[in-house]
């Protein structure tokens, strides 16, 4: 960890203590974050593994890769952010 990271997690770490010691956040009971989730897509609108057009990942980009180059309000197919996630 840098000097920098250090710094900046020490002053985030001081600054949720103080938050946790303060009235306002003892005053707080519980808070059920389920209730603020917002519902986007249906059960069938889900983009699950049946949708992907190939199961390895270079050929599964290269699909939509494709498909982007083909749209023309997409300027630039090729300004992507690419993110995984496991299970």
């Amino acid at each position: 960890m840098t000097l920098i990271c250090k710094r900046q997690f020490v002053i985030v770490w001081r600054c949720f203590k103080n938050m946790a010691s303060s009235p306002v956040c003892h005053s707080v009971k519980s808070v059920n974050i389920g209730d603020m989730r917002h519902k986007y897509k249906d059960g069938n609108e889900a983009f699950t593994e049946a949708n992907l057009k190939c199961k390895e990942p270079i050929g599964q980009f290269k699909e939509w890769f494709e498909e982007a180059c083909k749209v023309p309000e997409i300027m630039e197919a090729n300004a992507v952010h690419l993110a995984t996630a496991t299970k």
